[in-house]
């Protein structure tokens, strides 16, 4: 039994007082709704509706039942909203390193502008050798590192990237 499918259809039956109108908002079987309801009653234990033929009531363990329903289903669209509305604000951080002479001709004006667009993103750069291995690069916290020369360690993730002058004069700054 799916809970959270369970409690929506318990809510609405609840707030429409009828299983047929519970089912048109939900768009499933009024059949479905009744055997959702019955299973959990049953799971519980407990009568939640009073049904006659005309109508749909609650008990009083279906109306505490029902307020701790509602607040999980706020509490779980509020959770979507939040995380929804980071799916569209990146946030968060990005550890990189890059060769000394890259990063400082490249790559500091790239990051500045990066943060301009996208001030809640902390952009640390390392700048130094690569005297380590690269399999390193992750063991030691970093999201990406860029190299000029090849990587021949197959445990690493790695592509190459290539632009033509006239291709980097086009795209300009990084935005």
């Amino acid at each position: 039994m799916d809970r959270f499918r369970t409690i929506e259809s318990f809510v609405r039956v609840a707030h429409s007082g009828s299983f047929t109108k519970a089912a048109r908002q939900l768009g499933l079987s009024r059949a479905l709704i009744s055997r959702r309801i019955i299973e959990l009653e049953a799971r519980l234990g407990v009568r939640l509706l009073n049904r006659s033929t005309r109508s749909v009531s609650l008990t009083a363990e279906g109306r505490a039942y029902l307020s701790r329903c509602k607040q999980v289903l706020d509490d779980m669209e509020a959770a979507e909203r939040e995380i929804a509305r980071g799916a569209k604000t990146p946030l968060g951080g990005i550890r990189a390193l890059a060769p000394k002479s890259f990063g400082v001709t490249c790559l500091s004006d790239a990051i500045i502008e990066f943060s301009k667009v996208h001030p809640q993103i902390r952009v640390s750069l390392s700048l130094g050798d690569f005297s380590f291995r690269p399999a390193d690069f992750v063991e030691e916290g970093f999201d990406l590192a860029i190299r000029t020369a090849d990587i021949r360690d197959s445990a690493v993730l790695a592509r190459r990237i290539c632009a033509s002058p006239d291709f980097i004069a086009g795209v300009g700054s990084y935005y």
